[in-house]
């Protein structure tokens, strides 16, 4: 009987420290984002389109938070772009739940910068996004203005 409350114990105490370990694992933090950027129809092209772990900064604001993990490109001749995932290693613990997320596509056209896409939410990033984006058409998102759309972007 002693043998078994020693082994109990022992299993008890392994399960509940393992439920309190930190495990480091590299996770996505963004998706892959890949699309055309038009102006009225027509590509754009030498525009910087900048992927941002993070929700959009407000006011136009060129100077991102700290800490906010980025990655960006210039679109091509024909107005398309790629970038992204943006990967980095967090750290896990089992009892916490779903991690918080956000991320935001930026394009910085002539001197102006537009909110071209962003999500936020819980849970791992999957999949990748492509679409198009288009300056002249952009669409009401509540209060915002956001020029790359659900309808126009597929997960």
């Amino acid at each position: 009987m002693r043998k078994f409350c020693r082994c109990l114990a022992v299993a008890v105490t392994v399960s509940l420290s393992s439920a309190c370990a930190v495990f480091p694992v590299p996770r996505d933090i963004t998706p892959e984002i890949s699309g055309i950027l038009l102006n009225d129809g027509v590509p754009v092209t030498g525009s910087e389109i900048v992927l941002i772990s993070s929700s959009p900064p407000s006011n136009d604001a060129r100077k991102l938070p700290e800490g906010v993990r980025q990655a960006s490109t210039v679109t091509d001749r024909n107005g398309r772009f790629t970038l992204g995932p943006i990967t980095e290693v967090k750290m896990v613990h089992p009892l916490y739940g779903d991690e918080l997320i956000a991320y935001s596509l930026l394009i910085r056209h002539k001197d102006k910068q537009y909110v071209g896409y962003s999500s936020s939410g819980t849970g791992l990033i999957s999949g990748k996004i492509d679409g198009t984006c288009d300056l002249a058409k952009p669409k009401a998102f509540g209060n915002a203005m956001r020029y790359c759309d659900h309808n126009r972007l597929k997960k």
